[in-house]
């Protein structure tokens, strides 16, 4: 769900298009289970899109001028399942999840522990790579 303000021409997304926080360099998908669908999430940024708003108001964190925000979140949706999918092919679902836990704020979402804190980070990426797991399984 997301709400548009003609107020100030912006919406507010939800999830709809990732999160981002000062400090990350690109907004990041959020792929939560049981209801990650990656076709819908495209479908909705694709809305968004077409609403062609000022602002975005992301749930995760404050509002952000769109430019190319949404191709932004879209580019590194498809990169985050596409990932996620290959290394499916080296590893049973749990230790995938411990994968992308241990690599993250390395090689994985590199300014996520800086913005986010370890552990929360850990536990978002554990969270998300389960969504991406359950959308494949669907």
């Amino acid at each position: 769900m997301a709400l548009y303000d003609p107020v100030s021409d912006g919406v507010f997304t939800a999830d709809a298009a990732g999160s981002c926080a000062a400090g990350l360099n690109a907004p990041y998908p959020e792929t939560p289970p049981p209801t990650f669908d990656f076709e819908q999430c495209l479908a909705d940024a694709d809305l968004l899109a077409d609403l062609d708003p000022s602002a975005l108001y992301l749930g995760h964190f404050g509002a952000w001028e769109t430019g190319d925000l949404l191709d932004a979140y879209t580019d590194a949706l498809e990169e985050w399942v596409a990932d996620v999918e290959r290394a499916r092919g080296r590893f049973e679902d749990e230790a995938l999840v411990e994968h992308f836990v241990e690599r993250t704020g390395g090689e994985v979402r590199p300014d996520s522990v800086a913005v986010w804190g370890e552990s929360t980070a850990r536990a978002k990426m554990a969270m998300n790579v389960r969504g991406v797991l359950g959308y494949l399984d669907g």
